[in-house]
């Protein structure tokens, strides 16, 4: 398994842990955080390649199937791949010796998916998720398990073609009906990416959940 990492790998007091999408590696993330550690000077930010190669993009990898991209299909997807991410979450946290309450899982797409999926299920709150073009799998899972309900930040285009708006807005839903510390961006004119106002909304949600070192002024 390969891991990008850059940051403060010596002596953090935080970390990142960013998700790539379906098909992507973990290479094509970490430059989120070359973006972000200049922020962050006591955060570590990590990228793992998803567990599997993707079954459409031999040079990508992938955190579950999306053959079928049926509401049943994606959650038990979701479900197999937890034990690997939580495992590799396990690991890093003591490596580096970085507590539960500092770890922030960041995601895009599919990464989004599985971050939150397991932020809500981990043992100890963590300190926030921030996902990007993704969605709320599991849902119907809350009435019978034991919810963390650490702050979230979710960024997605109006225009995305992948993953349609209408998942922001059902996962916003959920949140603000749980009441989750939440927030959310809706940028018109985005497709499915990361766009420099989304990497600023994002610098502003790591300062608040992270309190490292005050962020610089967004851009609007």
């Amino acid at each position: 398994m390969s891991i990008f990492v850059t940051g403060n790998t010596t002596t953090p007091t935080s970390m990142v842990i960013l998700m790539h999408g379906y098909g992507a590696n973990g290479e094509d993330l970490i430059d989120l955080g070359r973006e972000w550690q200049e922020h962050f000077p006591d955060t570590v930010f990590i990228a793992p390649n998803a567990p599997t190669i993707c079954e459409l993009s031999p040079l990508g990898y992938q955190w579950f199937s999306l053959t079928d991209w049926s509401p049943v299909a994606m959650d038990q997807g979701a479900r197999r791949a937890a034990p690997w991410i939580n495992e590799l979450i396990d690991t890093q946290l003591k490596a580096y010796g970085v507590a539960p309450e500092k770890l922030v899982l960041s995601g895009f797409s599919q990464g989004t998916m599985m971050g939150l999926y397991v932020a809500l299920r981990r043992p100890q709150r963590i300190a926030g998720v921030l996902g990007y073009s993704g969605a709320l799998l599991c849902a119907d899972e809350w009435p019978h398990i034991t919810l963390q309900k650490p702050p979230i930040c979710l960024v997605h285009g109006i225009a995305d073609n992948v993953v349609p708006v209408a998942a922001y807005y059902h996962a916003a839903q959920m949140f603000e009906q749980n009441d989750f510390d939440f927030e959310g961006h809706v940028l018109h004119g985005l497709l499915h990416g990361i766009n420099q106002y989304g990497i600023d909304i994002g610098t502003a949600f790591l300062g608040r959940v992270l309190g490292n070192s005050p962020p610089t002024e967004r851009v609007r």
